[in-house]
């Protein structure tokens, strides 16, 4: 059962159990006339209007069965009545029959402590018929009596006691937190129980230093632009990234794998999950033959770094990616490259995570697995390789764009890293193509942040110029 925040679209729902509940919980406390005018319709416009505009302080629970029905509803605010040593009052808990005896009421009560305590109050009471039985379940969460009281119902004089917490913080460790992690709720419906703290939580927990909370997601892109994100997490091994992925997956928790940030446009409005930067920085060489070396990197390697390290040592291949910014996972995905050469030139492997999320994956396979693919498996072509294929922006007959659907996890092949075979030649040669292509790059791109070079070039011809033929060059929006 899925504890979540109450929307407006809930309105019938909770009336629904709104009604039902007072008519079977309290027949024989509350007189029958009064129960069968009870209005269902009636109650649904009220709560409308309570989610729509909810009061200073005030929050609201929901519990959402695997279904996605809701079975049990919960919501309380500043005190409304009672002892003034109170700040909180939870003003209503029902649940439907069959939902009862199953803790979902304690995590109810939990939600709402948690709600008051992050709203300013520290205390909290409820009112509770005096001659309901459930008052017993009050008591055993730590409910002092502290009040009682009567009141006209129905034509009816009936009576009520309130129970009080002086800490909603114990209260809320003893009843349980608002869930997102409910392993019986659909991914749907967990993703929209989203709770930033409780991630970070659990993520500094798990990764320590490695993660950042509200983190400005402009510092990590050549555009210098974009919003905060919840959680930013360095990614260092390749076990830290299967972990994180898989904690992602349980708890569906958005995430979205980057690299160096190159051409990366973040929105302004930031992101609520996490995103992670792939950092794995190790890379090693093995000799296969007198003429050949194989290049294994991670994915998170500087290439302009990599082809000075290379160029030092007398090995061809990647010099087109002097002055190139971004790293190798982001260069196997566009399949990276200038002055004639690219990144399948030379590319052997790629190591790749893969994903499944929980409607895609069949039973009892994991939701994480590592494997290595051979480059003719990576549909490589002109700046575009598989990894690209599922995220493609395409474009009607009329020019009308549409983005791809996004997944829960972005994306769902991870590069972890590539092999590469490159050949021997002499170190001043090397080192000379690697200097004339980073001279290259100072003169004809800005130093400053920048789009830099987006657009693919059509077969034939130079994007440029199009873009000067089409009176284009130099606009601005």
């Amino acid at each position: 059962m899925l504890i979540r925040a109450a929307v407006p679209d809930d309105a019938p729902a909770i009336a629904r159990v709104h009604v039902e509940t007072w008519r079977s919980a309290y027949k024989d406390i509350v007189p029958a006339a009064y129960l069968a005018s009870l209005a269902q319709a009636e109650r649904e416009a009220r709560w409308r209007e309570i989610l729509s505009h909810p009061a200073a302080g005030t929050c609201a629970f929901v519990a959402v069965d695997g279904a996605g029905q809701v079975a049990g509803f919960a919501d309380g605010g500043p005190r409304r009545d009672g002892p003034e040593q109170f700040a909180g009052e939870l003003y209503a808990i029902y649940l439907t029959p069959s939902t009862q005896r199953q803790g979902v009421g304690r995590r109810l009560v939990g939600a709402v402590a948690q709600g008051l305590a992050e709203a300013g109050m520290p205390s909290m009471l409820l009112w509770v018929f005096a001659d309901n039985p459930a008052r017993h379940f009050y008591e055993a969460l730590g409910g002092q009596l502290v009040a009682q009281q009567t009141f006209e119902l129905g034509g009816a004089t009936l009576g009520e006691v309130a129970y009080g917490w002086p800490d909603v913080a114990r209260l809320h460790a003893l009843a349980g937190a608002r869930e997102a992690d409910d392993p019986d709720a659909t991914p749907a419906a967990r993703l929209a129980a989203f709770d930033a703290a409780a991630m970070l939580a659990v993520l500094t927990e798990r990764f320590g230093a490695l993660v950042r909370a509200h983190e400005p997601l402009a510092r990590h892109s050549t555009f210098a632009v974009g919003g905060p994100v919840a959680a930013w997490v360095t990614v260092e091994h390749e076990e830290q990234l299967v972990a994180l992925v898989e904690l992602a997956v349980a708890h569906a928790w958005p995430l979205m794998l980057v690299g160096n940030g190159t051409n990366v446009l973040y929105a302004d409005a930031g992101m609520r999950g996490i995103v992670a930067q792939m950092a794995l920085s190790a890379w090693e060489l093995r000799e296969l033959d007198a003429e050949r070396m194989l290049l294994t990197a991670g994915a998170g390697v500087n290439v302009p770094a990599l082809v000075n390290a290379l160029a030092t040592r007398g090995l061809t291949g990647l010099e087109w990616g002097a002055g190139v910014p971004g790293t190798i996972g982001g260069a196997i995905v566009s399949n990276a490259g200038a002055h004639g050469g690219a990144t399948a030139d030379t590319l052997r492997t790629a190591r790749v995570l893969f994903t499944q999320l929980d409607g895609d994956r069949p039973a009892g396979a994991p939701a994480v697995s590592v494997r290595e693919l051979e480059a003719a498996e990576l549909r490589l072509a002109y700046r575009h390789s598989r990894f690209r294929a599922t995220r493609r922006i395409t474009f009607d007959d009329d020019g009308r764009p549409s983005v791809p659907p996004r997944a829960l996890i972005e994306p769902l092949e991870m590069i972890l890293g590539g092999s590469f075979v490159l050949r021997h030649a002499p170190v001043a040669e090397v080192k000379a193509r690697v200097a004339h292509y980073r001279q290259h790059r100072k003169l004809t791109q800005p130093p400053q942040a920048s789009a830099g070079s987006v657009f693919k070039n059509p077969p034939g011809g130079f994007a440029g110029q199009l873009i000067e033929a089409a009176g284009l060059k130099g606009a601005t929006i």
